[in-house]
C-alpha cells in the first residue's frame, strides 16, 4: 500500500514508468525500514517509553473545601471548620501524575495518580474577613 502510494505521487509528479520502478526497486528495503521504524516507535510511545503524563489541577469555584486534596492558602486566617467552607478561586496550580501500570494478565493498563503538589485554594470566608 505504501509503495503503490509513492508511486502514484510520483507519476502524478511527472516521473515515468520506467523511473518509477527502477527507484523503488532500489529502496524497497529502505520503505520497508522506515515502515518498521514507525511502528515500533509507535509502540514505544504508546507503550513503553511514555509510561505517565504530568496534568494540572484547579479547583473549581463554589466547590466544597476538602483539607484532603486541597491547601488553604490563608489557613491560619481561617477560624475552625473550613471543610464546610466553599472555594472562591484557586491560587495556585496542584500538579499529579498519571502512570500507566500494567496489570498481570491483563491486557489493559490501568492509571496510576499520584498528588505531587495539591492545589491552593482562596476560600470565600477570606474576602469576608
Amino acid at each position: 500500500m505504501f509503495v503503490s502510494d509513492v508511486r502514484n505521487l510520483l507519476l502524478v509528479a511527472g516521473s515515468s514508468t520506467m523511473q518509477i520502478d527502477s527507484l523503488i526497486s532500489r529502496t524497497r528495503d529502505n520503505f520497508r525500514a522506515v515502515v518498521d521504524a514507525a511502528i515500533k516507535l509507535r509502540a514505544a510511545i504508546g507503550e513503553d517509553v511514555i509510561s505517565c503524563d504530568f496534568e494540572t489541577i484547579l479547583i473549581h469555584p463554589g466547590d466544597a473545601f476538602d483539607a484532603a486534596s486541597m491547601v488553604d492558602a490563608f489557613e491560619g486566617a481561617n477560624a475552625a471548620g473550613v471543610n464546610s467552607k466553599n472555594v472562591l478561586c484557586t491560587s495556585g496550580l496542584g500538579l499529579r501524575r498519571c502512570k500507566k501500570v500494567k496489570m498481570d494478565g491483563d491486557a489493559n493498563a490501568q492509571w496510576e495518580v499520584t498528588v505531587l503538589q495539591k492545589p491552593q485554594v482562596v476560600l470565600q470566608s477570606a474576602i469576608s474577613q
